[in-house]
C-alpha cells in the first residue's frame, strides 16, 4: 500500500522504497519499460489509497454517478455538468469516486466537446475554481476546447502563481503543478500561440513561480536540491514559446550540476536541459535529445562529450544572436 496525503491540495507520495538506479547492464528499452511500468503501478495504485483516506462524498450523490454511467450514451448534459461541478466545489471528498468521475469526463469529451453550455461551464469554472477546472480540461487528452478558454486560463494561473517568498511550499508546488497542465494542455492547440501575448504570460508565470531561473545561487549545486525542482523550471520554461526566454536559459549552457536519476528519468544535467529547451525555442525540436529520458547515458557516459560538443555550438549562435 502506497502512504498518501494531502497538504495543501497536492497529493503526496511517499516510497516505502528508494528508485533503483539502471544498471549499466540494461538496455534503453528495458530502462524505459521499467520507468512506464512503475508510472502505471503510481497511477494505478493512487487512487485507490486516496479513496481510502479521503471524506465520502455523499452516498445519493455517489450512487446517481454509478447510474448515469451504466448508458453513457442516455446521460443529459446537464447532469453530466452537475457532477462534474460538485468535483470541482469538493475535489477531496471526491476522490472516492475517481473513477466515475474520470470516466463521466470521457464522456463529456466524447459528446459534448464544443457544445456552448460546456464551454460556459469551464468560462465559469475557471474564474471560480481554476486549478480544478484545469485538471478537468487536461485529462483525458483531447476533446473540450475552443480558442475562448485560452483568456480564462491564463486567468485562473495568474491567480494562484505568486511569488516563492509569498507563499507555503505546498502553494509554489501546487502553482507550478498547474502551469505544467496548463503548458501541456495549451501544446496540443497549435492555434493559441499565434497571439504573442499567450507567450508572455505563460514565460512571467514560470519565472514568477520559479525565481531561481533569473536569480540563481552563485553556487549552481545548489540548483539540486531547490525545493521546486529546478529542472521542471527549465523544461516550463522551453515550453512558453517565448524566446524572450533564451537569453534567461542561456547561462545555464555552463552549468553541468547533475541531477541523479531515477527509474523514471535519467541522470541529467542542467546544461543539457537548458540546450533541450533552448532549442525548443528556437523551433529547432528536431535537435531535442529528451536527456532527461535517455537512459542510455547510464550505460555509455561518452553521449555526455557529444552533448559537450552541442553545448559549445549553441553557445557560439546564442553569442552571434544575442552578444556575448
Amino acid at each position: 500500500m502506497l502512504p498518501l496525503r494531502w497538504n495543501g491540495g497536492i497529493m503526496v507520495v511517499t516510497l516505502p522504497f528508494a528508485y533503483p538506479q539502471p544498471r549499466l547492464s540494461s538496455t534503453p528499452e528495458q530502462d524505459s519499460m521499467k520507468a512506464v511500468a512503475l508510472l502505471m503501478l503510481l497511477l494505478i495504485c493512487a487512487p485507490l489509497e486516496m479513496r481510502a483516506q479521503s471524506p465520502a462524498v455523499p452516498a445519493d450523490t455517489a450512487a446517481r454517478l454509478s447510474e448515469l454511467l451504466r448508458s453513457p450514451e442516455t446521460i443529459r448534459l446537464e447532469d453530466a455538468l452537475s457532477m462534474i461541478r460538485q468535483r470541482e466545489l469538493n475535489p477531496e471528498a471526491s476522490i472516492r469516486n475517481y473513477g466515475d468521475l474520470t470516466r463521466l469526463m470521457s464522456v463529456i469529451n466524447r459528446r459534448w466537446p464544443h457544445d456552448p453550455t460546456v464551454l460556459e461551464f469551464f468560462r465559469e469554472a475557471l474564474a471560480t475554481r481554476g486549478p480544478e477546472a484545469i485538471n478537468d480540461l487536461y485529462s483525458p487528452v483531447g476533446g473540450i476546447w475552443d480558442d475562448s478558454l485560452v483568456g480564462p486560463i491564463l486567468g485562473a494561473v495568474e491567480a494562484v502563481v505568486q511569488p516563492q517568498s509569498r507563499q507555503p511550499l505546498a502553494g509554489a508546488l501546487r502553482a507550478n503543478s498547474m502551469l505544467a497542465r496548463v503548458l501541456s494542455l495549451l501544446e496540443r492547440h497549435v492555434e493559441v500561440w499565434k497571439d504573442p501575448t499567450v507567450s508572455l504570460r505563460l514565460s512571467k508565470a514560470v519565472l514568477t513561480a520559479n525565481p531561481l531561473l533569473v536569480d540563481p545561487p552563485a553556487d549552481p549545486s545548489l540548483l539540486l536540491s531547490a525545493e521546486v525542482p529546478f529542472n521542471e523550471a527549465l523544461k516550463r520554461l522551453g515550453q512558453t514559446h517565448d524566446r524572450a526566454m533564451i537569453p534567461v536559459l542561456r547561462p545555464f549552457l555552463r552549468v553541468n550540476a547533475l541531477f541523479p536519476g531515477d527509474a523514471i528519468r535519467s541522470a541529467a544535467r542542467i546544461c543539457d536541459l537548458a540546450r533541450d529547451s533552448i532549442y525548443v525555442l528556437l523551433g529547432e525540436t528536431q535537435s531535442v535529445d529528451r536527456v532527461e529520458y535517455n537512459f542510455s547515458v547510464s550505460a555509455d557516459p561518452r553521449i555526455w562529450m557529444e552533448w559537450d560538443r552541442k553545448n559549445v555550438e549553441l553557445e557560439n549562435r546564442l553569442a552571434a544572436m544575442f552578444g556575448r
